[in-house]
This record gives structure tokens, C-alpha cells and sequence, in this order.
């Protein structure tokens, strides 16, 4: 009995922290999509859109910290943050032009890796599969799309017309516009109003378009079929546990 009260307590403990955890790939799937399809395109055309921005990207980067687990994602987290920083300081001082962009690119790299990293390691943790962990594999599918929009346009500045119908230059939609290319190509729709022309996107776009294709018919589905096999039985005491998380 003495053994029973601490143990129980820690059990409490951890599946409240399994629970925060989950609600949090939810809300940082959220802020992603609404980054990427409202407030991103409007680009600088309302008055509050640089304000929500930087709301939104503290919003994202602190649940991020709330999933990391290590040193590694929480480092690369501040240099995502200390490249825009010098981004922006560069372009306050009369500078800019591709080395900007290159700067941007590089950040959103590295941001990308860490979302992937940091999500990937909480949505396929042995324990239950649940709503939220379908849809923070959903997060990772869009964060692919954004990877790849940041290796287009870290390319593009060294290839000089690397596009055709796409100008790789400081202006306010470039990074709508490469987000575009991006997932017309992830989702493989190809609607031909931009081309690539230099090698390495080309094979950057054949890779995204395959990885396109296999991630929902494969990961993606798995998750959700294994959510609405055993969510019936969860309800009654089953355990639901992930594809790693052995018997």
C-alpha cells in the first residue's frame, strides 16, 4: 500500500503530460495552416498582418519547445529565431536583396527539420494513437511542403532563372509564391503556370512530388486506420498503441 499512492500518482502525472502533449500537435497544426493559408498570402497588404505573423510564429515556436525533448530541436529552434533576427537587421540597415532571401531560406530550413523532428517524435511515441496524433502527422505532411518551399528558394538565389513563370527576387509574395509551387507539387496537381528549370529543383520537385504520393497513402492512412480500428475498444479500456510501440 505504501507503493501503490506514488506510483499511481506518477501514472497521473504522465498521462496528463501525454494529454498536453497531444492537444498541442493540434494547436501547432492550427497555427500552420492558418500561417500558410490566410495570413501568408495576404503578405503585407493589412495593417495587422506583421503583427499576427510574429504572434503566430512565438505561438509555434513555444508549443515546439513544449514537445522538444532535447537539446538538438531546442537549438536549432534559436537559430531559426537568430537568422530571421538577422534578416530583418540586415534589411534595416539598406541591405537585402538575395542574401535576405538565402538568410530566410536557411531559417525556414532549419525550422522545418524541427518541426519533423520534434512532431514525428511525439506522434510516433509508443502509447495511444488518437485524434490529435492523426492530425499532428497531418502538421507533417504540410511541414514537407514547407521544407521544400525553403530548398527552392535557397537554390534559386544561386541559379540564375531557375523558374520559369517565378521570379526568384526580394518582393512581398515570394514566399507565397515558392509555398505555391511547392504544394502544387507535393499534391502532384502540376497546373504548368510554374516550371523548373534547373536541375537540382527539377529533382528536388520529382522527390517532393514521390514523397507527395507515398506519405498519405501509406503513413498518414496507417494512423488513421489504426485510430478508428481500436477507437471503439479505447472507449471500453482497450489501449490503443502506436505502430513502434510493440505489444
Amino acid at each position: 500500500d505504501k507503493n501503490f499512492m506514488p506510483i499511481s500518482f506518477a501514472a497521473l502525472i504522465n498521462q496528463a503530460n501525454d494529454q498536453w502533449r497531444s492537444h498541442t500537435l493540434t494547436g501547432l497544426t492550427e497555427i500552420v495552416t492558418v500561417h500558410l493559408f490566410i495570413i501568408s498570402p495576404l503578405g503585407e497588404d493589412y495593417f495587422l498582418i506583421k503583427p499576427i505573423n510574429v504572434i503566430l510564429m512565438v505561438m509555434l515556436a513555444a508549443g515546439l519547445l513544449v514537445l522538444a525533448r532535447s537539446i538538438i530541436s531546442a537549438s536549432l529552434l534559436l537559430l531559426f529565431l537568430f537568422l530571421l533576427v538577422t534578416a530583418f537587421v540586415i534589411e534595416i540597415h539598406g541591405g537585402g536583396g538575395m542574401v535576405t532571401i538565402r538568410i530566410r531560406a536557411g531559417a525556414w530550413i532549419l525550422m522545418a527539420l524541427a518541426i519533423m523532428w520534434i512532431v514525428a517524435r511525439t506522434v510516433y511515441a509508443p502509447g495511444q494513437i488518437t485524434y490529435h496524433r492523426v492530425v499532428g502527422a497531418s502538421m507533417l505532411y504540410l511541414t514537407i511542403g514547407v521544407l521544400f518551399a525553403a530548398l527552392y528558394a535557397f537554390v534559386a538565389t544561386l541559379t540564375p532563372e531557375a523558374f520559369r513563370g517565378l521570379s526568384i527576387s526580394p518582393h512581398v509574395s515570394l514566399p507565397t509564391d515558392v509555398v505555391y509551387f511547392s504544394f502544387v507539387t507535393l499534391t502532384t496537381v502540376g497546373y504548368g503556370d510554374v516550371t523548373p528549370l534547373d536541375p537540382l529543383i527539377r529533382s528536388l520537385s520529382n522527390l517532393e512530388s514521390i514523397i507527395g504520393q507515398l506519405y498519405p497513402a501509406t503513413v498518414l492512412a496507417r494512423l488513421v486506420s489504426l485510430e478508428e480500428r481500436f477507437g471503439g475498444g479505447a472507449k471500453k479500456g482497450s489501449v490503443r498503441q502506436s505502430p513502434d510501440s510493440g505489444h
